[in-house]
């Protein structure tokens, strides 16, 4: 999830203006994704480099890419409506800000509420108003819950996101992502991701499928058109069915 709302911030970025707030992640190592990501890079050179000329060439571009993003990073964590008001405020004023990406929705604190959902649905209602206030687009990211872990088919639905109800109540739009490959691994859909579309506010659902190249943490358009397979889920052989 890291890796596709950092890819969607760092394409807006060319374009317009977008912050990025990482309240998982170093900056540095988001910056290494970044780089990773442009240049096609394997993550783990950056980590370690090596003499490979090729790489260094695909890193210096890279580089000159990066520079021309209007892309700013913030990694404090922990924090509350108010700090990110207050950093999303300050970009707009410096630079312009058009898209806000958040890491992640369980990393956000301040609410005094001792339930849970409660606390969800402060964030989820303030940031709609910090999202009308500035008219800035926010991309949200959050966890899915365990159960979907207990199905046999794995694709996520509404009720796997935590504290679904306010989530789903005031999302615009609400976006799940399934790699089958990594359930399956004789599966037709390897290194691709599923791209599920499960609320529309202004349109309609669907799923588009998206090149998925793990190494550089890159999500890409597909070659050619792609064709949803759904997984074939096979029963286990019983006590019974042996005898």
């Amino acid at each position: 999830k890291t890796a596709f709302g950092l890819g969607i911030a760092r394409n807006v970025s060319f374009d317009m203006s977008s912050l990025f707030l990482s309240m998982e992640m170093s900056e540095s190592q988001v910056c290494d994704r970044n780089i990773a990501a442009l240049g096609e890079i394997h993550l783990q050179w950056l980590k370690n480099p090596n003499n490979d000329k090729e790489s260094y060439d695909r890193m210096t571009k890279a580089f000159a890419q990066a520079q021309r993003m209007n892309l700013w990073i913030d990694d404090q964590t922990g924090l509350s409506l108010i700090g990110i008001r207050n950093k999303a405020r300050l970009v707009k004023r410096k630079a312009g800000l058009d898209l806000l990406v958040i890491d992640q929705l369980s990393f956000i604190t301040g609410s005094d509420s001792k339930n849970q959902w409660e606390a969800v649905g402060e964030y989820t209602r303030g940031l709609l108003a910090i999202a009308k206030e500035l008219n800035i687009a926010i991309v949200l990211l959050c966890q899915l819950s365990r159960e979907v872990e207990k199905r046999p088919n794995k694709r996520p639905i509404m009720s796997d996101l935590a504290m679904s109800g306010s989530i789903e109540q005031d999302a615009a739009n609400i976006i799940f992502l399934y790699r089958d490959e990594v359930y399956n691994p004789d599966t037709m859909d390897k290194g691709i991701c599923e791209v599920i579309i499960s609320k529309q506010r202004q349109g309609s659902p669907g799923h588009v499928g998206l090149q998925y190249k793990g190494s550089y943490t890159k999500f890409d358009d597909m070659s050619t058109p792609w064709v949803r397979h759904e997984t074939k889920m096979t029963r286990r052989k019983t006590l019974a069915d042996e005898l």
